[in-house]
């Protein structure tokens, strides 16, 4: 073999195994890459899969009417197990019945909060003393709520459905009313913990319908006081469930909470645990219906009472509260 035959030959060597090891890095450099994707979506795919969200009205909402558009609150309960922290990309839509648009809201860190955005608030603590927002401060994380504020334009637009899309894509929505709709009692007065409201039964058969919207769990006190009169109170309570009873002209005893006498002429149910969350009914009423009899008629006091409170959501649907 030449001199020339062997320098093509080690050259020709030369760039084979130059290529070969292109190849073989090449080959690593890729399988490195599709490792790192499969291990990618290995893990986003164990986030959503861990990643649930409950949306729950409050039993109150505590709110200030803005100067325009709509508002509503609501919690957010993380019910996975994997945090929820990048706020800033949760989507927060909402489609009105009868309206093709589907409106989206944007996130606010802070500030008077805008037409169409919203914000969030992680307590510290609930109601009833429950720690929240503990593990990671500022992070949504597995059984903590956060209440969220959103203001909507959506006036005149009724009702409708809010959905809430997590940043790995998990969603959860809910129905939401207008106050007019969402209102179960068209008749009747209200009457809030700590409050104390004179009256009188004048008419034979008469019943005063008092209404509160109460969370399941909380102790309370009902009084029917009369340091004024003869009238010989008769207290009933109703639960949310039994709201179709509130109309009935009689005593309806034993088919609900019921006192007669706890103290002299006076009735009282105390230390009473409610047993579901939404509005409970006070029927006041006169023990005797005898026109003749004194006790029938006169004046009288209902005190509503709250002994100690738990954290609890509401049982209605959430409402959206227009300017």
């Amino acid at each position: 073999m030449s001199l020339g035959q062997s320098i093509a030959s080690l050259l020709l060597i030369s760039f084979l195994i130059t290529a070969v090891v292109v190849i073989f890095r090449s080959t690593q450099v890729g399988n490195q890459v599709v490792a790192n994707a499969m291990r990618e979506i290995a893990l986003h795919t164990s986030e959503r899969n861990n990643t649930k969200i409950d949306l729950l009205p409050p039993v109150t909402d505590d709110f200030v009417l803005p100067d325009s558009g709509c508002t509503m609150s609501f919690w957010v309960k993380n019910t996975g197990t994997s945090e929820i922290s990048r706020f800033d990309q949760i989507s927060l839509l909402m489609y009105f019945n009868g309206s093709p648009d589907l409106i989206g809201l944007d996130y606010m860190e802070s500030g008077d909060l805008g037409l169409n955005k919203w914000n969030k608030n992680l307590p510290k603590e609930l109601d009833d003393s429950t720690p929240n927002d503990v593990y990671h401060s500022g992070v949504l994380d597995s059984g903590e709520v956060m209440l969220v504020e959103a203001r909507v334009d959506g006036v005149g637009k009724g009702s409708g459905t809010l959905v809430v899309v997590t940043p790995n894509g998990v969603s959860a929505n809910i129905s939401f009313n207008t106050p007019s709709e969402s209102n179960t009692f068209v008749t009747g007065t209200p009457i809030v913990f700590g409050q104390r409201i004179s009256d009188s039964l004048d008419v034979m058969g008469e019943i005063d319908i008092y209404h509160f919207e109460g969370k399941q769990g909380q102790n309370v006190t009902i009084a029917l006081e009369t340091p004024e009169s003869a009238l010989d109170t008769f207290l009933e309570i109703l639960t949310p469930s039994q709201s179709d009873l509130w109309t009935l002209p009689v005593k309806i005893g034993s088919s609900v909470r019921f006192n007669d006498d706890s103290d002299g002429l006076d009735s009282r149910i105390a230390g009473y645990i409610l047993p579901e969350s939404g509005i409970y009914v006070i029927r006041a009423l006169s023990y005797y219906t005898p026109v003749s009899n004194p006790a029938a008629f006169g004046s009288y006091d209902v005190t509503l009472e709250l002994l100690s409170d738990t954290f609890a959501f509401s049982s209605r649907n959430l409402t959206i509260h227009c300017n």
